[in-house]
């Protein structure tokens, strides 16, 4: 987290602009807040969900998909997989900035 806050702070020009965020309720806040291991714990816990619920299904076989632009998968197990690793990947959800 330090690193995301890290970039985030290179942005300011002046040592008073820095001081000032640093001094900011929200920059506390996030401070205090913020725990890595409890984000991705819960990303983990709705990525296990949805493949949990997944693999309750029968495996039959459904033959390729014709979705253009996706991978030909024949189960649903396999196109769930498939949609989860695009997910944990997807800039809505993985953050290069608390990868350190």
């Amino acid at each position: 987290a330090q690193s995301f806050l890290d970039q985030i702070e290179s942005f300011f020009v002046t040592t008073n602009e820095l001081q000032a965020f640093r001094d900011s309720s929200e920059y506390n806040s996030f401070q205090k807040r913020w725990n890595v291991s409890i984000y991705f714990g819960l990303r983990f816990q709705a990525i296990a969900r949805a493949m949990e619920k997944a693999c309750q299904e029968p495996a039959t076989y459904q033959g390729p998909s014709s979705n253009v632009g996706t991978p030909i998968f024949s189960y649903p197990q396999a196109t769930t997989l498939w949609e989860q690793l695009k997910t944990c990947w997807s800039r809505e959800i993985f953050v290069p900035a608390l990868t350190d």
